[in-house]
């Protein structure tokens, strides 16, 4: 025969369990997708045209609520190769304006800058400057934001 305290902590696990896996279940929908409401937002770190490419379409989006996710603010951390992406005459012009229109905020990295002797005037118009790439998505991380990295 169990003690007390065995059938009371018995109990009160069982209680636990039984309960999360309600919330688990009520949280579905029909369809099995949901709504999913973020912390604050997403950054997405990239370091390739490509990748950069790819990340302001996910962007915008994730803006827009594609997917059943909606996301209030999006930013992209430019890094390494990409930051060439950034500058006047870009291929990626067109979808770098779009991007921002629709309100992404896009951050070239400085020591990639520095790294690569870019000038900062000559990036497109818009375009923020950090110090330091990795840093930005740390401090966004620390704030709540989701991340991604191509």
């Amino acid at each position: 025969m169990k003690s007390r305290p065995v059938r009371y902590t018995l109990l009160i696990l069982s209680a636990i369990f039984l309960s999360l896996g309600s919330l688990g279940y009520a949280a579905a929908t029909q369809t099995g997708i949901r709504t999913v409401q973020p912390r604050s937002g997403t950054v997405i770190a990239v370091q390739t045209s490509k990748h950069l490419k790819v990340a302001l379409l996910t962007a915008v989006q994730l803006l827009n609520g594609t997917g059943a996710i909606k996301i209030d603010h999006v930013e992209i951390v430019v890094c390494g190769k990409a930051v060439s992406a950034l500058l006047h005459g870009s291929k990626l012009r067109a979808r770098l304006v779009k991007a921002q229109n629709r309100g992404v905020r896009i951050v070239a990295c400085g020591l990639t800058m520095k790294k690569k002797k870019i000038d900062p005037k000559t990036l497109m118009k818009g375009i923020d400057v950090v110090p330091n790439g990795l840093i930005e998505i740390i401090r966004l991380q620390a704030a709540g934001y989701y991340s991604i990295t191509l």
